[in-house]
């Protein structure tokens, strides 16, 4: 990692942390740097959010957060707990989900169903980024775990 990642990390971390700051509009602008990696990636648009004391998909005890992102036709549904990722795709199909956070990235088949489960690395800020067999990758915008 260079010096200027490392700043840039530090930097993220001291604007997440300080209550009166945690906004979406903050962190999308914090992490326009990131972004610049995602070129050529379509945008899915958050259309809602949630949170639940129980979760719902996953075998996860904590309270868990979902997330509903939409691109044209393609719907992103998406759970959030301590340690794991779960979505869904609809409609179905092949290709890799990859959880891109500051300080790496990890990543997970889609099975046939649409279905996916990516470890979450860290409690930083994530996107989720679908790489399809076929056509063009859907990056979601920034969240919040």
């Amino acid at each position: 990692m260079s010096n200027e990642d490392a700043q840039m990390i530090e930097e993220l971390r001291a604007a997440v942390s300080r209550e009166a700051d945690q906004s979406d509009e903050l962190i999308d602008m914090i992490m326009t740097g990131y972004d610049l990696t995602m070129s050529g990636a379509r945008v899915a648009e958050l259309i809602e959010e949630a949170a639940s004391s129980m979760a719902t998909r996953s075998s996860e005890t904590a309270e868990s957060r979902f997330w509903t992102c939409v691109v044209v036709d393609i719907r992103f549904d998406i759970e959030v707990g301590e340690s794991l990722v779960i979505g869904s795709i609809e409609p179905a199909m092949p290709g890799r989900m990859i959880l891109h956070q500051p300080d790496g990235l990890t990543s997970a088949v889609i099975t046939g169903a649409g279905s996916f489960e990516v470890p979450l690395g860290s409690d930083a800020p994530f996107r989720l980024y679908f790489q399809p067999t076929e056509g063009d990758p859907i990056a979601t915008s920034w969240i919040l775990p």
